[in-house]
């Protein structure tokens, strides 16, 4: 998965916009339709994908610069998010979704004996 492609998902998820709609050039507000709640959002979401080159939180002064789809991937390239890192990003997301299911398996089983 590209940059681009991680933050588009972001997106999609976030403010519940069309995938069709998500690209480089799309406004947040105008062209997404999103609200301030709904950009708190996606900056939370974003800074959780991304903590390890952010941090906790992403300054106000940079969030606000953030108009576009492209601002956001541009900042995270200003970051040092490259695309291998994207790779690396997904698979400790898969791999922590699987040790979660795991232990809900652990649990039924020991709630069973």
């Amino acid at each position: 998965m590209t940059l681009e492609e991680k933050v588009k998902q972001i997106v999609v998820d976030s403010l519940h916009a069309e995938a069709s709609q998500v690209t480089p050039a799309a406004s947040f507000v105008n062209d997404l339709g999103a609200d301030s709640l709904d950009q708190a959002e996606l900056m939370m979401n974003i800074e959780d994908a991304f903590k390890q080159y952010v941090g906790d939180n992403i300054p106000e002064e940079d969030a606000a610069k953030f108009e576009t789809v492209g601002s956001v991937i541009e900042f995270l390239k200003s970051k040092g998010v490259g695309e291998l890192d994207v790779d690396r990003i997904d698979q400790i997301e898969k791999a922590a979704g699987e040790l979660a299911e795991c232990g809900t398996r652990i649990e039924a089983l020991s709630e069973t004996k």
